[in-house]
């Protein structure tokens, strides 16, 4: 009589810690796509999206600490600059920014408002819940996929943070083929036109023990200029704008461009009937708190604007 033997090869996937790699938050389809060849004079993921082309690993260094402004006040800055850096990539690249702590005596997390987090929930920026906090001198890197396009951006968990600088646009455009009101504009162009509407405040708060509820901002400011902010346009011409309110208070704003209607077209990264109107009431984002009955929950408005014809 013969013996049979059979051999049963069983194959576990381990995780390390929770931690994934770069390699595991890529598409599942990106080994049959071809290889992105699209130039980029400053070899950052900031280029026209097309369709069939391997999505793109776009690597950031963001150094956060204390800043002296021109006025002498001390900010809290990310690679000397106020707002951070700009993140413009496409659809399914994958994220990677190692976050390096040098601010004295305070720990640091960044959250990446309205990025779904699709199998990396430990990269949504929360200490405590999904991260151990940054301390002083320490890095962390996040990695995640841009799974979803749409006009995001990120900021320090907490308020005293980004109330002094910590924040910046995350943008994720997409092959224009698959824009949903792409025949209502003549130009995109996130880099250039996207505006991130932030409050000034009278002193630092990160480390005050002030009753911060009693220091209220004395200004307003786009892209960190209080005095003018300027795109630049031709006539004739609709343009999308991309709107960030980064107030981490609870402060609405009301945009308008002079003698023009303003299309939104979009909403928290979600496309919407466009609706044309004279102003856009525009809400902060809410910093993981839960939302009070009947209010919106407000991250950005892309629209379009058009003069209005005499």
């Amino acid at each position: 009589m013969r013996l049979l033997v059979f051999c049963l090869l069983v194959v576990t996937n381990f995780s390390d810690n929770g931690k994934a790699s770069i390699d595991s938050v890529l598409p599942a389809s990106a080994n049959v796509l071809l290889e992105d060849t699209t130039r980029s004079i400053d070899n950052s993921c900031y280029r026209p999206c097309k369709l069939n082309v391997k999505p793109r690993k776009c690597e950031y260094k963001f150094r956060i600490q204390p800043t002296v402004n021109d006025d002498g006040k001390t900010i809290i800055s990310i690679n000397d600059m106020v707002p951070g850096p700009s993140i413009n990539v496409c659809m399914n690249d994958i994220i990677v920014v190692e976050v390096e702590n040098r601010i004295p005596d305070q720990d640091i997390a960044l959250h990446w408002h309205g990025v779904e987090q699709k199998g990396t929930p430990f990269m949504d920026g929360v200490p405590m819940v999904t991260q151990c906090p940054i301390g002083f001198g320490s890095k962390y890197k996040y990695a995640f996929r841009a799974s979803k396009p749409g006009t995001f951006f990120y900021h320090a968990d907490s308020v005293q943070h980004q109330s002094d600088g910590i924040f910046g646009a995350l943008i994720v455009n997409q092959p224009a083929p698959f824009e949903p009101h792409v025949d209502l504009y003549h130009y995109d162009r996130s880099e250039e036109h996207t505006l991130i509407i932030a409050a000034d405040f009278p002193e630092t708060l990160t480390g005050n023990l002030e009753n911060l509820s009693e220091i209220k901002p004395v200004a307003l400011n786009i892209n960190g200029d209080t005095d003018i902010a300027k795109i630049f346009v031709m006539e004739n011409f609709a343009y999308r704008l991309r709107l960030i309110n980064a107030i981490a208070a609870e402060c609405p704003v009301v945009y308008s461009i002079d003698a023009h209607h303003v299309t939104a077209i979009a909403t928290d990264g979600n496309p919407v009937k466009p609706v044309t109107a004279e102003h856009i009431l525009l809400y902060p984002a809410w910093m993981h708190r839960p939302r009070p009955a009947g209010r919106m929950r407000p991250a950005d408005r892309i629209l379009v604007a058009r003069r209005q014809q005499k």
